[in-house]
């Protein structure tokens, strides 16, 4: 009985952590977008795909993303990458809640949102 509350307990955590690591889900995309995780490059984007905080995103020329924000951002929308961007997606927790930090190396990113109360 004690391994099985000890194995149900990983998992949960588990399962916690992976849902705090989810930053949003790619909504729309058209060009050239890719998406660089830990320092490697998971190649291009499609709808659909799961972006994690820490992501690199970076857009060619004809390139554009848009990400449908995780409640785990503290807010709830979604965030426009233009063409010719490279953008760093961060989220760190402190005791107020979520905090939400978008790193823009280059370009222009748009975003339609509003915070969860």
């Amino acid at each position: 009985m004690k391994r099985l509350l000890l194995i149900t307990a990983c998992l949960l955590s588990a399962a916690a952590a992976a849902a705090q690591s989810l930053f949003g889900e790619i909504e729309y995309v058209e060009g050239d977008v890719t998406l660089s995780r830990g320092g490697k490059s998971l190649g291009d984007l499609n709808i659909g795909d799961e972006v994690q905080v820490d992501d690199f995103i970076k857009t060619g020329p004809d390139g554009a993303a848009v990400i449908a924000l995780n409640r785990s951002t503290g807010m709830r929308g979604s965030l426009s990458v233009k063409p010719r961007s490279a953008v760093y997606l961060r989220l760190s927790q402190d005791s107020s809640g979520s905090k939400t930090t978008l790193e823009l190396v280059a370009g222009q990113i748009g975003s339609k949102v509003a915070k969860l109360s």
